[in-house]
């Protein structure tokens, strides 16, 4: 069976689209939960434990330091299973929420390992070539997307959504206050 060149001009153009809105999923779901995930960690590293165990993680040595990136992975195993066993059972809804909440877990941990662990992952000469050219890709991608018309409209859209979730939760937040001051002020 031949396929003739518009075929496999289609699906090109198809791949393409399809990988686009992968990357701009990406990039609006970084952007969106990032600045939660930021001030999540930031308060756990404010905490006396987390705080000692941050420093205690700064004395190892680089080999060790890379060694705790499986942490994450090991770590939320289970949760990926109980989603995995959700999923298989009906129970859709519970396993996409335990699989969304391991996932902002994981990368919030592995976010705030990678920060602590950078200058020693910098010392690997591999590392360093990997980094560069991820970050030099992660930028080309980001640029290209940000200069799109409908990516522009859509993070439009999803920061005014944001903005008006932030302050439904102050308001919500001054209503309950009212109310447990005026029943038990």
């Amino acid at each position: 069976m031949s396929h003739s060149p518009d075929d496999s001009l289609r699906r090109k153009g198809l791949i393409k689209r399809v990988l686009i809105v992968f990357a701009t999923l990406i990039v609006l779901f970084e952007e969106w939960i990032w600045d939660e995930i930021t001030r999540l960690v930031t308060w756990l590293a404010s905490r006396r434990l987390v705080a000692r165990l941050e420093r205690w993680i700064q004395t190892l040595s680089p080999i060790v330091t890379v060694l705790l990136f499986a942490l994450p992975l090991v770590g939320l195993l289970p949760a990926k299973i109980l989603a995995v066993y959700f999923l298989t059972h009906g129970q859709v809804m519970r396993g996409v929420v335990v699989l969304v909440v391991a996932k902002v877990i994981g990368t919030a941990v592995s976010a705030r390992l990678f920060v602590l662990a950078k200058p020693k992952l910098m010392t690997f000469s591999t590392f360093v070539w990997i980094y560069t050219r991820v970050i030099r890709l992660k930028t080309w991608a980001h640029d290209r997307l940000e200069s799109a018309i409908w990516y522009q409209n859509i993070r439009q859209i999803l920061m005014a959504l944001k903005q008006f979730l932030r302050e439904w939760r102050v308001g919500i937040r001054h209503s309950l206050r009212r109310w447990h001051d005026r029943y038990f002020g």
